[in-house]
């Protein structure tokens, strides 16, 4: 994956984790903090990373950490953020709380990757948190934002997209999109 220059990754922990009851990223899993297993994958990939995240805590993890351009926005304003820093054509843009994502998911996305979005589907479920998002949408992203128009899926409906279908990879990953939300999701899958 090291002649992609084209495309930078961005790993989303900016959210209020209201329901985790703590900074779901920093939580701990399987003996280390959850957002390191994404990280890690990430490496396999050759990729330039940030995250993106309101806390000074994720410097600690040794990559550069970029804090939300417009506050609480969720994961559209995450999405700004990255492609606002992007110094390439595209930015994928990843969530912290899904450590169970192999790079093998997410080197097939990038190798199907063109259109404006394109973006992991499961299934029926389209994955936002999971996709690559062309730096040119920043200024639409931006409109979203002004309209309060925070729907991914509206997005996504909006501009040229690809949903690459991942269930060939669920049979052996079936786990790769478990979103870690609650500590009853973290005690489930310890």
């Amino acid at each position: 994956m090291s002649e992609r220059n084209d495309i930078m990754a961005y790993v989303l922990a900016g959210g209020k984790s209201s329901r985790m009851g703590q900074d779901k990223g920093l939580m701990m899993f399987r003996g280390k903090p959850m957002i390191q297993f994404v990280l890690d994958e990430l490496s396999k990939l050759h990729l330039e990373v940030k995250i993106i995240a309101n806390s000074d805590a994720y410097n600690a993890l040794g990559y550069e950490v970029i804090k939300d351009i417009v506050a609480e926005k969720g994961p559209m304003g995450g999405i700004l953020t990255a492609l606002n820093d992007c110094q390439t054509a595209y930015a994928l843009v990843l969530s912290c709380d899904t450590p169970l994502l192999p790079a093998a998911i997410i080197k097939h996305l990038i190798s199907a990757m063109n259109d404006d979005i394109t973006v992991a589907q499961t299934s029926t479920q389209i994955h936002p948190l999971c996709a690559i998002y062309k730096t040119t949408l920043k200024q639409k992203i931006k409109q979203h934002i002004e309209n309060t128009q925070l729907k991914m899926q509206d997005l996504i409906g909006e501009v040229r997209s690809k949903a690459v279908n991942m269930d060939t990879f669920m049979e052996q990953y079936a786990e790769a999109f478990v979103n870690m939300n609650t500590p009853k999701d973290v005690e489930l899958f310890k």
